[in-house]
């Protein structure tokens, strides 16, 4: 968010400059939106699409799992790296994070 201390007049402009990207949940791609007095609409669209690349995480299937269940085998889940920007590396570690409030854990005994 930009704040904007003085009216625009015609012809008027701002450039942005060194803006970086950070955070991303997945891979996409997407364009940049422009919205004015944070009115929830988009009253212009980049016409530069950007591509967030990475590395691919996907289950098997769709498995339901409800308090006390006894444990459970989770799905095969697959990791794909990215064919271009490649990022999984030897040597470094792979972690799945289990989201904070999301009351589950790995059975970390379990080495297959």
């Amino acid at each position: 968010m930009l704040d904007v201390t003085t009216n625009f007049g015609a012809g008027d402009y701002i450039t942005i400059a060194d803006l970086s990207f950070t955070n991303f949940v997945r891979a996409g791609t997407d364009r940049l939106e422009l919205e004015i007095a944070n009115d929830d609409v988009v009253s212009d669209t980049d016409d530069k699409t950007l591509l967030i690349r990475g590395p691919l995480m996907a289950s098997a299937v769709d498995q339901l799992f409800t308090v006390a269940d006894p444990p459970t085998t989770a799905a095969l889940i697959t990791i794909t790296d990215d064919p271009i920007a490649r990022t999984i590396q030897a040597k470094r570690d792979i972690r799945i994070r289990i989201p904070a409030g999301f009351n589950m854990v790995f059975d970390t005994s379990v080495t297959t």
